[in-house]
């Protein structure tokens, strides 16, 4: 059993969304605000819908801490809607054919329902802000042990940013900064535009998110078994993502490890399938109109962030283990500078 994990739960519409994470090290001081802000981000980006007004999230840790730190047992982080509207929502029998985001039309077949929002409500993107609220959590243990990790867009629709000669602390920096977290200002301005233009033709854009990642020890993950090989674990986080549809590795990783360079990863986001002028086949049935993001991929580049940030949480609580959290400083610590002396 891996030493880290977690489960979330909630509709979209529903009145709560909640996250249980277990096997973090006792001693860890949680901080509310760096959870919201992360929440925050997730809502914002240039291109998102009118639905992302309507909740503002804001985090409450219901167990696992006392006086601002964790005691060892599992953490309760929920998110409360501000619309809980989940047994008021008109019912959904015409799902728009083909939306591969949801899988609507496949999930009324398996599970013998009639109504496409048993299915939409628990497939939406919502669902990621519990993600999100874990892998706040999971950043602040690693810049306990000094590793930092940043996502940014490097290309939106035909846009790419250039930002290979840039270090991680420009990255972080101009992309926060950035509209559509592209920390390319040349490109921030181009991709702006270009969502511009979408909305007006009734479109939807994708496009590709980075994640980088610096200062981890040297070893995380293994060759001996596939389940404990890091890129494949960091893969299968990315790809649960909705609307993911590929994964690459640049740099940082071989043979299941990272080697000590930079970690850098980068995923691809399809358009949103929901879009404001619905391809013809839905015209054709007269499937509903949701909300729709006309890009969605900053958000994205949030949520990649948190979920690499939970996968090198856990391998680094699998090598180096630690009940205390100064207990796996004081491994990691000692492993560093046994490196060193090699």
């Amino acid at each position: 059993m891996p030493t880290l994990r977690y489960l979330t739960a909630g509709e979209s519409h529903g009145r709560c969304l909640v996250a249980i994470l277990e096997g973090l090290p006792a001693g860890l001081k949680i901080d509310p605000a760096a959870i919201n802000r992360d929440l925050v981000s997730r809502q914002q980006g240039y291109g998102r819908s009118g639905g992302m007004r309507i909740e503002a999230d804001e985090v409450e840790i219901l167990s696992g801490i006392r006086k601002g730190e964790t005691i060892g047992s599992p953490l309760t982080l929920m998110v409360t809607s501000k619309n809980p509207q989940i047994d008021k929502l008109p019912p959904m029998t015409k799902p728009q054919p083909g939306h591969p985001d949801t899988g609507v039309a496949a999930g009324l077949l398996k599970y013998d329902r009639q109504d496409g929002c048993d299915i939409l409500e628990r497939a939406s993107a919502r669902e990621t802000a519990m993600r999100v609220a874990v892998g706040a959590v999971c950043k602040l243990l690693l810049k306990e042990i000094a590793v930092e990790i940043a996502g940014h867009v490097v290309g939106l629709g035909p846009v790419q940013a250039n930002t290979a000669e840039m270090a991680f602390q420009e990255i972080r920096e101009r992309s926060e900064a950035s509209e559509v977290r592209c920390a390319d200002p040349d490109a921030t301005q181009k991709m702006s535009a270009t969502i511009n233009e979408a909305k007006a033709n009734g479109d939807t854009l994708g496009g590709v998110f980075e994640v980088v990642a610096t200062g981890l020890p040297v070893g995380l993950g293994s060759h001996v078994q596939w389940d404990r090989k890091l890129d494949a674990n960091i893969a299968r986080a990315l790809m649960s993502i909705q609307a993911i549809k590929g994964v690459e590795f640049r740099q940082g990783l071989e043979g299941g490890m990272n080697n000590g360079d930079m970690l850098i990863v980068r995923a691809t986001m399809s358009p949103t399938s929901t879009a404001i002028k619905p391809p013809q086949a839905a015209q054709e049935v007269k499937a509903p109109v949701e909300h729709s993001d006309v890009c969605a991929l900053p958000a994205a580049s949030i949520v990649g962030e948190a979920v690499v940030a939970i996968e090198l949480v856990a391998a680094i609580l699998d090598k180096f283990g630690g009940d205390s959290l100064s207990e796996l400083k004081r491994n990691v610590a000692g492993y560093r500078e046994a490196c060193e002396r090699l």
